[in-house]
């Protein structure tokens, strides 16, 4: 089945994760058991942002996060695990899971932004609020409260 025909679009403050696969084998070539791997995968919550609800899209937009960043959440956050699996265009099968937008823990990919810096966090003195400065393309600036 197809992404679409399957799971529809994440409502409100919903997440839709792919999750990520722990490897076979370590960086050093250690093979790795498959119990070890399915506990691992069902206790360190990686995966990549596939779309969002329209709350969630909103948080997102004020933290400078987008579709495709890589994030971490705790154990007990998925909401929803059962028929979250699709094909892509190639053929290759993936699987998800739905959770609230304020059970991710950590945003990787955007703190590989920050530490590019593409993306910096400041203090607004005349707002009183830290704001999220990202450059454009054309060498301008946005802030957006965060």
């Amino acid at each position: 089945m197809k992404y679409n025909e399957i799971l529809g679009h994440p409502a409100n403050d919903r997440l839709l994760v792919e999750l990520i696969d722990i490897p076979e084998k370590t960086a050093g070539g250690i093979h790795i058991a498959l119990s070890t791997r399915q506990n691992l995968e069902r206790t360190s919550g990686r995966g990549i942002i596939v779309d969002a609800g329209l709350s969630a899209r909103d948080t997102m937009r004020s933290y400078k996060w987008e579709i495709g960043d890589q994030v971490t959440f705790g154990k007990f956050a998925p909401v929803y695990m059962a028929g979250t699996e699709w094909d892509d265009a190639e053929g290759r099968n993936h699987r998800g899971i739905i959770l609230v937008i304020g059970d991710v823990f950590t945003n990787v990919s955007m703190a590989a932004r920050l530490n590019a810096g593409t993306v910096k966090i400041e203090f607004n003195h005349e707002i009183a609020q830290h704001v999220a400065v990202a450059a454009t393309k054309n060498g301008a600036t946005h802030a957006i409260a965060v």
